[in-house]
């Protein structure tokens, strides 16, 4: 599928953030394959275990970097919320594998995406050694 250079002018939380393409405005990307815990926005007091840790790690990771975006043959262009579907890559590497990885994410199980066998193999490692939201919050 498609791949072009972006960005990243925002980082929203874990797994949503937005790019701007050269003369193509702002646009917001769901990091495909992955969900990170939530932040409330209602209340500050309200949030999923390890929230603000993901959303921190893409920050600090992410924010005015370069990225390419990566399209998947298996998966949907955007979401229900009109957000872009696509895997990030930082510096060659799969930023969303990472995420899983390093514990900041779990494997998003109600998409059909071509990364997802490793995806979950990258969780269940993460799992098995306690990692980020798998020694915080279990």
């Amino acid at each position: 599928k498609d791949v072009d250079e972006a960005f990243v002018s925002f980082v929203y939380d874990g797994d949503t953030i937005q790019v701007e393409r050269e003369g193509q405005g702002k646009e917001k990307v769901r990091l495909l394959g992955i969900d990170t815990p939530e932040i409330d926005r209602s209340e500050a007091d309200e949030h999923e275990c390890f929230a603000f840790d993901a959303s921190f790690f893409a920050r600090e990771n992410l924010l005015r970097q370069n990225v390419i975006l990566g399209g998947d043959v298996f998966a949907d262009d955007r979401d229900i919320y009109d957000r872009q579907l696509r895997y990030v890559f930082l510096n060659g590497e799969n930023f969303n594998a990472r995420l899983i990885e390093e514990g900041f994410a779990k494997v998003y199980r109600k998409a059909k995406f071509e990364e997802k066998d490793r995806f979950l193999e990258l969780e269940s490692e993460a799992k098995v050694e306690g990692r980020g939201l798998w020694g915080e919050c279990e």
